[in-house]
């Protein structure tokens, strides 16, 4: 019972920082602003996250729920099939806030939460991880910069990573993108720096995605991830 009064606890915690969220959104949300509530389903040939398979480079299916309140709050939740530490779903939560300072610079702040609901032992696998980044506007160019922090990722022990990255649109339906990321945790996993450089192709609902994907880990190659993600604005 000691585990099963755990993992309660870790999803309370989980599911209070997201309902605080959105409890924020619906209190700030002005009628005149223009809200939005979309759905998305994802099939990729690899779930990479932060440079490492958590599908073990087999195929996993994914989709999500988003709902935009117009005034820089959102709130969603978006689950994969995986294939890591015994798991076969995750399962996030999450809520956030975008700012604007200027005409080309603002920030964004979040928080997610990571649900392993058939890991074994999965109190210790689920964890929160809180977020905050500028957001830059350089000519037809994005580039965002982020700094995550969990203090309970790896049983407790904490970790922070450290991500930027580009985004450049051209050719009316094509984007090509590239991220790097820094991973410091104090569980035991050996710190490392991931990247990825990617191009993707946009039309109506439907976006195709490919990409690069490695990191600096010993015994790591470089692995090729394609992607169909289909949105939908929800009614």
């Amino acid at each position: 019972m000691r585990e099963s009064n755990e993992e309660g606890n870790n999803m309370n915690k989980i599911l209070q920082s997201i309902i605080v969220a959105a409890g924020l959104a619906v209190v700030a949300v002005s009628p005149a602003m223009a809200q939005t509530f979309s759905a998305n389903i994802t099939g990729t040939t690899n779930y990479m996250w932060r440079g490492i398979s958590q599908s073990s480079n087999d195929p996993a299916l994914q989709g999500g729920l988003d709902y935009d309140f117009g005034n820089g709050l959102a709130v969603g939740t978006w689950a994969s099939t995986v294939d890591s530490a015994g798991a076969s779903l995750e399962w996030d939560i999450y809520g956030s806030y975008t700012t604007s300072f200027t005409e080309n610079l603002g920030a964004t702040f979040g928080v997610i939460g990571y649900v392993y609901p058939d890991a074994p032992g999965s109190a210790d696998s689920d964890f929160v991880e809180f977020y905050a980044g500028p957001n830059f506007t350089l000519g037809i160019a994005s580039v965002t910069g982020r700094l995550y922090y969990s203090p309970e990722f790896g049983g407790g022990l904490g970790s922070m990573y450290w991500t930027g990255g580009i985004s450049i649109p051209f050719a009316g339906i094509l984007s090509a993108s590239a991220n790097v990321g820094y991973s410091d945790s104090d569980s035991g996993i050996r710190d490392y720096t991931d990247w990825n450089i990617g191009l993707a192709a946009s039309y109506e609902f439907l976006t195709l995605t490919g990409m690069v994907v490695g990191n600096d880990l010993p015994g790591s190659k470089e692995r090729f991830v394609g992607m169909l993600t289909a949105k939908f604005s929800v009614p």
